[in-house]
């Protein structure tokens, strides 16, 4: 929450502005989003990225000692917030069809609509394929429950075939803050791992394969989207390509077992024939400006009866 005087500014600030409503990006800013709506008399709409109560009750299942039981005070108190933002917001932004149904199940759906990730054209740095140095990388912050959990998992069961079947296979990790964990293991099995990068958009252009080994969580991935933005193969799981809307591209591969994610991996690194601007059609089919249009559409329509109500 801003300082008093801080809030005095901010407020003025927002009146000149003149918004049709007020946009509450992610959950921890609810107070200070409640607050602003009150006082200018406009529509609260809550962008979901996930179900926060599941997504804090994985992470207690990955937790131990001390870690488990504050996670697990928080994962309440989350639930009973997450409850209090979806019946407070004129309309629930769910980012997946099985988040609003999910959320409907748990009795918090509130006046939900569903509204897909976003991925604006941009330009994507592209590096040749055999000037690419990077047989498979994992891009994603390496301190998060969910993507430790993946990473053990593919440290432990799939990394020992996938090397058996291709020894010199050249692999990668990159990202914020890597656990003793992520460090110990990628140090002990030969992986490279790049720790707090400046960005990730040259490493991701220079692999032949980028992974998604998640096992928890639904919900839609933005690592998922910045994957799909280069021309390189994309090797995942189920769970990884959760939320993804309509046909994905046929350079995208789902293996949930770990022989079949290792012999995916190990063959789509030899393969240049991956399927060029086969993801950029697909998050501009997907999620690119059309999509936005017609969903800012939707929005303006459930705002408008939300405030009505």
């Amino acid at each position: 929450m801003p300082s008093p005087r801080d809030w005095i500014g901010l407020l003025d600030r927002v009146r000149r502005f003149g918004p049709g409503l007020v946009l509450l990006d992610n959950w921890p800013a609810f107070p200070f989003a409640r607050r602003l709506s009150e006082a200018l008399g406009r529509p609260l709409v809550y962008r979901s990225q996930n179900v926060e109560v599941d997504y804090w009750r994985g992470m207690v299942g990955t937790a131990h000692g001390l870690r488990r039981a504050r996670l697990s005070v928080n994962a309440r108190r989350i639930g009973r917030l997450e409850r209090d933002v979806r019946s407070v917001a004129s309309v629930v932004l769910d980012i997946s069809e099985e988040d609003r149904v999910r959320s409907a199940a748990l009795g918090q759906e509130g006046r939900s609509v569903v509204l897909p990730g976003t991925r604006l054209p941009r330009h994507v740095l592209h590096v040749p394929w055999e000037q690419r140095d990077i047989d498979v990388l994992f891009a994603g912050n390496l301190w998060a429950p969910n993507n430790v959990h993946g990473l053990a998992w593919f440290f432990e069961r799939v990394l020992p075939a996938a090397v058996s079947k291709a020894p010199g296979l050249r692999v990668a990790v990159a990202g914020a803050r890597p656990t003793p964990e992520v460090r110990a293991a990628a140090l002990r099995l030969g992986v490279a791992c790049y720790a707090d990068p400046p960005e990730l958009e040259g490493l991701r252009s220079r692999a032949r394969v980028l992974m998604n080994p998640q096992l928890q969580y639904g919900g839609l991935m933005q690592k998922m989207l910045d994957y799909l933005s280069h021309d390189s193969w994309i090797v995942t799981t189920g769970v990884g390509a959760a939320g993804l809307t309509g046909e994905l591209p046929a350079s995208v591969c789902v293996r949930d077992d770990p022989e079949g994610f290792a012999a995916e991996l190990v063959a789509r690194s030899a393969d240049p024939t991956v399927p060029s601007g086969a993801g950029a059609s697909y998050l501009e089919r997907e999620f690119g400006v059309t999509r936005l249009r017609e969903s800012i559409a939707r929005i303006v329509a459930a705002t408008a009866g939300g405030a009505a109500a």
